[in-house]
């Protein structure tokens, strides 16, 4: 009986000691574990930060992800996938500063995955901004809604989406190796500085408007050409469908090595700027068709 007794004893004895140590590992390993990289979306959520008046103008550089900017009834941000140290936001004299300044080599090299999880959704108070500027190496950029007398876009690896976007003023939008889309825009005084991507507008109104293509494609769909406007071709071609007739439009083509279609006719070195809405072409090595719809 007291052999037995002594072996639950030793045996209870060894469970507990075991215990110890198992309770002593796990508090090691927690304070001892790195803490995670990425953060929960909702978890970073900034709602009503800043006032509508606080905010006069944007300014946005980010490195890689996903970046949504949309208008609404008050300010209020989330983000997704992002690493704190290389996060930050501040208004400075009214000018709201977003910046995710990753290193070089990840934005080199961003994955797939990261493209998914990192994420910006800004949502700013529906008013007239004097600045917004946004600058993405590597993603996606997609603006909706939003109104400014000055836009300033310039990406690298990043598409780009504009619908529902007013630039009273200017507009620079630098497209190096990416893709634009733009629908139903009011765009004055726009430089269009495009890359190897494609530019797609449809259903928009350009006043005194600058398009430099180089090998990419150009799109104009039912758009309205107002003032003066150049249209420089490079290796890509250009479709213009203008709203309107011909008459509504006065045409100058220069230095073209091909017959600019202008409604089904050929036309070389031809001037006839007599409209109110003067189109200047400077073409390049890819074809340029312009037709009308009214």
């Amino acid at each position: 009986m007291i052999e037995e007794r002594t072996l639950r004893q030793k045996i209870s004895m060894a469970v507990g000691i075991l215990g110890i140590v198992l309770l002593l590992l796990g508090i090691a390993v927690f304070f001892g574990k790195k803490p995670e990289k990425y953060f929960d979306l909702t978890d970073e959520v900034f709602y009503g930060t800043y006032q509508s008046a606080d905010i006069r103008s944007v300014e946005l550089d980010i490195g890689y992800g996903e970046v949504q900017i949309l208008s609404g009834t008050q300010f209020q941000l989330k983000y997704n996938g992002v690493e704190a140290d290389d996060f930050k936001m501040e208004l400075v004299n009214n000018v709201l500063k977003i910046q995710y300044d990753v290193p070089a080599i990840d934005s080199v090299y961003m994955s797939s995955r990261d493209a998914v999880e990192t994420k910006f959704e800004l949502v700013l108070p529906n008013k007239l901004y004097e600045d917004i500027k946004i600058k993405s190496f590597n993603g996606k950029v997609s603006v909706k809604g939003v109104s400014c007398n000055a836009l300033d876009i310039n990406t690298t690896k990043s598409d780009v989406k504009l619908d529902k976007v007013t630039a009273n003023q200017s507009g620079v939008l630098d497209m190096s190796m990416t893709d634009m889309d733009i629908e139903s825009c009011t765009l004055n005084s726009a430089d269009f500085i495009c890359g190897t991507g494609s530019l797609t507008v449809m259903k928009s109104t350009l006043n005194d408007c600058k398009l430099d293509g180089f090998t990419g494609d150009i799109r104009i769909a039912s758009c309205l050409l107002q003032g003066s406007s150049e249209i420089k071709g490079g290796m890509g071609n250009i479709n213009v469908m203008l709203l309107g007739d011909k008459a509504s439009y006065g045409f100058s083509f220069l230095d073209c090595n091909d017959d600019i279609k202008v409604a089904g006719e050929g036309y070389k070195n031809y001037d006839n700027t007599t409209s109110d809405n003067n189109i200047l072409v400077n073409g390049g090595m890819g074809e340029i068709t312009i037709n009308f719809y009214e």
